[in-house]
């Protein structure tokens, strides 16, 4: 099992995980992305619950936040100014690093974009 211990021999993050990946964000906070009982979750170095809800995939995006993924495979986006959106996307991926703007594609393969609202913008 793993977690983090500081400096003074105190569990930070206690080693109840069977795997964990830090991973250093945009906004320069390093992230600890836990797996538990088949489950995924996020925090900060803190042990403050970042994504608290499990869901069986979290990746980082190197531009800029966390893709999460639902027991259908759908995916959804944790922006690193909490916001979300909720997984319900074949794919998705940031426009640009640090952006506010996703590009998705829905599980009937239509493209579209959606920002950090939800708004769904699509061409006609």
């Amino acid at each position: 099992m793993n977690g983090i211990m500081n400096g003074n021999c105190q569990a930070d993050i206690s080693p109840d995980y069977s795997n964990m990946t830090m991973v250093k964000g945009l906004d320069n906070t390093d992230y600890v992305i836990l797996k538990k009982d088949g489950r995924m979750y996020v925090k900060d170095l803190s042990n403050r619950d970042i994504i608290g809800m499990g869901y069986p995939d979290i990746t980082y995006d190197n531009n800029g936040g966390f893709i999460i993924t639902d027991n259908n495979n759908m995916r959804g986006y944790y922006f690193l100014d909490n916001r979300t959106i909720s997984p319900r996307y074949s794919d998705v991926r940031i426009v640009n690093r640090g952006s506010n703007f996703l590009q998705i594609k829905t599980s009937d393969g239509k493209v579209g974009y959606i920002n950090t609202a939800g708004d769904e913008f699509f061409k006609e």
